[in-house]
């Protein structure tokens, strides 16, 4: 059984125990993408007592990984395949940011918490049964001309954007954000001013 299976049956347990609960993040971006799945993440609108609580009612283990930011790791298990570690976390939106850390606010609703994701691609979610949710319009990733070698310049011209019409170009404009963040040119988009 693949780590989606599991992470899919994970949240209708959680949905029967009466909460809301979605795949999201980098096990969604990376099934879209068809790239390996290396975790499975969740979040809900249950809090990590209830987490906790259901885990217990559950026989599930559990690590309290971050409570304080609204996470708890549950240790999956069916009895037939390999145990795995999946993060769930509460609805939340990040309040009082000094750059690096963040205290969290939980929140009600799955729109507000997909709000918060760092690119557009990590806020689509899954529901429980794999019904893909994009409230944000997340697969519309825009980048002019679906040319990864062009976010530079179309960010800093504040040119207007295009949907990428071939997905499978996501890989190559994802790897160029990626470089953009690891460069002071992400320093420069989050001033306004040049870093160099």
């Amino acid at each position: 059984m693949d780590k989606i299976t599991q992470g899919l049956e994970l949240i209708n347990l959680i949905v029967k125990s009466g909460y809301e609960a979605y795949l999201v993040g980098g096990c969604v971006r990376d099934l879209l993408m068809n790239r390996p799945i290396k975790d499975v993440d969740v979040t809900t609108n249950a809090t990590p007592d209830k987490i906790i609580e259901f885990a217990k009612q559950h026989n599930f283990k559990y690590i309290e990984t971050g409570i304080k930011h609204g996470t708890v790791t549950v240790i999956y298990t069916d009895f037939t395949n390999p145990s795995i570690p999946i993060e769930v976390t509460t609805f939340r939106v990040d309040k009082d940011c000094d750059g690096r850390h963040c205290t969290v606010e939980f929140v009600k609703t799955l729109k507000e918490d997909l709000s918060r994701r760092d690119f557009t691609m990590n806020a689509i979610a899954i529901d429980r049964e794999g019904n893909y949710i994009d409230l944000l319009n997340a697969k519309t990733f825009r980048v002019l001309n679906s040319d990864p070698t062009q976010l530079e310049s179309y960010i800093l011209n504040k040119k207007d954007w295009v949907i990428i019409d071939e997905v499978q170009k996501l890989p190559q404009i994802l790897d160029e954000v990626h470089r953009l963040i690891e460069s002071k040119f992400y320093k420069f988009i989050l001033t306004g001013s040049s870093a160099r």
